[in-house]
């Protein structure tokens, strides 16, 4: 069961890919009915399928309702990773992006920044993390009237 609910959580990364938010959103959600039981709450895997979620939730346009939930995949993530690991960043970025979207720019701002700081330009998921808080900063400061920021994240 395990195994089916990780397969059904890496096609959902496939569809979310190709742009198939919907789909991409009810696989993960189908995966996590699955995950949950079986390996709690607070287990790594269950964790980034519930990032992945919240991921896919912030491009539909529903990202107000993923930040408890951002939350919860940070303070998971900063308890057993290394300060300074890709993944804490990850979750930073898309808590950031969740605030952004609530129009809470002062709490997104510093989450986003650090994010900014740790993610690199390596080939897979860093790097498409990366290039999102690039865009998610650029926006930030826009809304903020600071155009000559957003700029440097162009």
């Amino acid at each position: 069961h395990t195994e089916y609910a990780i397969s059904l959580a890496d096609l959902a990364n496939v569809v979310e890919v190709r742009g198939r938010l919907e789909e991409a959103e009810s696989l993960l959600e189908q995966a996590l009915g699955i995950a949950r039981p079986l390996l709690g709450e607070q287990h790594p895997r269950v964790a980034g399928m519930m990032l992945n979620l919240a991921r896919v939730q912030i491009a539909r346009g529903n990202g107000a309702a993923t930040e408890p939930v951002l939350r919860q995949v940070l303070s998971l993530r900063r308890q057993r990773l290394k300060e300074g690991d890709w993944r804490i960043a990850q979750a930073e970025s898309l808590l950031g992006a969740s605030l952004l979207a609530e129009a809470r720019y002062a709490e997104a701002e510093p989450l986003m920044v650090a994010a900014n700081d740790v993610l690199k330009p390596l080939p897979g998921p860093q790097d498409r993390e990366r290039l999102a808080n690039r865009a998610r900063l650029a926006t930030l400061y826009n809304k903020l009237g600071r155009p000559q920021q957003a700029d440097a994240f162009r």
